[in-house]
């Protein structure tokens, strides 16, 4: 098994020169194809000796078609080899950088050192966690690489590349090429710290390829890019609907004789197929979106729509929005909202001089309760809990997707601000949190909201009856309560001197032009010191 300083020390260009002596050797090999075939037995031969003859060229031709195949599938191996090795050294060096900007040291055999250093990390532990990850995925890659090159060689080497007939030297090259190819899935049940590993160990040409040919591996990977799970997502949607027309199709041919749980399923159905076409249609209004998650699993879709540049961004707010929210009813409306508050937050910075970038996402990762079928399911966790085990990858994710992690803050509204409560009791890397017309944060402690104390906020509306549903017997104490930063809702003034309205009730918090709106893009664009405190 080799260590991190072998792959350190491995080297592409012997490779490289390898794949041009067997280019010229392929070459050579299928420039007999017409020789051979001539000399197997001239036009007017017959009888015995030219049985004999057919025989003997038909074994020499077994003998070339095996060499053609050894020759295609070693230089395609040895050719992925040294693209992967790139991809590996990259991978080494984004591990050695990381380790670097937190004063540690990870060495030759893997291993995680403190170094002397006067520098404060933020969650150090945190921090290991993800260079032990980053370090096993580019051992997992490299081992798989060195087992997948050792046994196309040696196949190729005792003639056994071919495993059935084939029909001419043309065909024997493709088999051969196809048989050639290295593994590079991801890891199974990886966290968003493997997968980044994973993604990071492959190089451009098989992250390509993964998209175009696999981008089911990756559209809803956390820890890949926001770009990859876009681009991979949107490939995806095409078949994702074809695969729900076809469903709706089938139950549509027999509608009358439907059963009652077969009527409630085709409504579930219909509701899919039109939440791909809510999703086609957020997309098709503007470059800036990045379509992160696409999930027809469950009773119903689940979808997360990025606005501006997740992969880039100084400052990235991810928004959980709660009960009766589906994709195809109002996720279009959250992604406008999302997107405001984005604008917002960067107009309000370049106001001083700041030039930073925002980006935001609409987080729809879960099925939240819907009052009308089962009010039961506000009333407990069980939804929440899902949503939240969802959730805090996804935005562990942004940061191990990201050669520097943004200044990242997670909204949540209404159930939403349960689910991101509960999301926010692991670790997860989120810098601010804000809650509002929240129910409860899933406990009546502060202290278990992994932030940095005094960066978890509340923001409760007048006549937001919701908001005052809270309570310690059920999802938490009421946050209005709670010991953390209360922001304004009431009508204000900006420190240049814009004025501002009043949201009332539970759905005005993300109205243009309003104090909680306001709060929020400061919150969001790292300006704490300009908030509306409440009065």
């Amino acid at each position: 098994m080799a260590t991190l300083g072998d792959v350190r020390r491995w080297n592409a260009e012997p490779l490289n020169t390898a794949v041009g002596e067997l280019n010229r050797r392929y070459d050579q090999l299928m420039g007999l194809a017409d020789e051979l075939a001539a000399a197997c037995q001239p036009s007017g031969w017959v009888g015995d000796a030219a049985y004999n003859a057919a025989t003997s060229a038909r074994k020499r031709t077994d003998r070339l078609e095996e060499q053609v195949a050894g020759v295609a599938a070693v230089r395609r191996a040895l050719a992925e080899t040294a693209d992967a090795i790139t991809g590996l050294h990259h991978a080494i060096a984004e591990i050695d950088s990381l380790a670097r900007a937190n004063g540690l040291l990870v060495a030759d055999n893997g291993a995680i050192v403190n170094q002397d250093w006067a520098g404060v990390v933020h969650d150090l532990d945190r921090v290991k966690v993800e260079l032990a990850d980053r370090v096993e995925q580019v051992m997992r890659r490299a081992n798989a690489i060195d087992e997948d090159l050792t046994t196309v060689v040696n196949r190729a080497r005792t003639s056994q590349t071919l495993d059935g007939d084939v029909d001419g030297l043309t065909s024997a090259a493709q088999a051969g090429t196809a048989s050639g190819g290295l593994t590079n899935g991801p890891p199974a049940g990886g966290s968003p710290f493997d997968n980044a590993g994973w993604w990071d160990a492959l190089s451009d040409a098989e992250k390509q390829r993964i998209i175009k040919e696999h981008p089911e591996w990756i559209g809803n990977l956390d820890g890949v890019p926001a770009a990859a799970r876009d681009a991979a997502n949107r490939a995806r949607l095409p078949g994702e609907r074809a695969a729900i027309q076809k469903q709706l199709d089938e139950l549509e041919a027999r509608l009358r004789e439907l059963s009652l749980p077969e009527h409630t399923e085709y409504m579930k159905i219909k509701a899919k197929l039109a939440s791909i076409d809510a999703i086609s249609g957020i997309l098709s209004k503007s470059n800036e979106r990045q379509l992160l998650l696409l999930d027809m699993s469950g009773d119903r879709a689940k979808a997360a729509i990025g606005t501006g540049n997740i992969d880039t961004a100084d400052h990235v707010a991810v928004y959980t929005p709660g009960m009766n929210s589906t994709v195809n009813g109002n996720l279009e409306g959250y992604v406008r909202d999302a997107n405001q508050l984005r604008v917002l937050a960067e107009q309000e910075m370049k106001k001083v001089g700041n030039g930073a970038t925002v980006a935001a996402v609409a987080w729809l990762g879960y099925e939240p309760p819907s009052g009308g079928e089962n009010p039961q399911d506000l009333l407990g966790e069980g939804l929440a809990r899902d949503g939240a085990n969802r959730l805090a990858p996804f935005l562990n994710g942004i940061d191990a997707s990201r050669d520097k992690d943004p200044h990242l803050t997670a909204l949540g509204h209404s159930y939403g601000s349960l689910t991101t409560g509960l999301a926010l009791q692991q670790k997860t890397g989120v810098d601010e949190a804000i809650v509002f017309g929240s129910p409860g944060l899933g406990t009546s402690d502060p202290a278990k909201i992994q932030v940095t104390p005094g960066h978890l906020y509340n923001i409760e509306a007048d006549e937001d009856f919701v908001a005052d549903l809270g309570h310690p017997a059920g999802h938490g104490a009421d946050p209005s309560l709670l010991p953390i930063p209360q922001l304004s809702t009431h009508d204000a003034m900006t420190p240049d001197g814009r004025p501002l309205k009043a949201s009332i009730g539970h759905s005005q918090y993300t109205w243009g032009d309003t104090t909680s709106q306001y709060n929020m893009a400061m919150i969001v664009a790292g300006m704490n010191d300009r908030v509306i405190p409440a009065r």
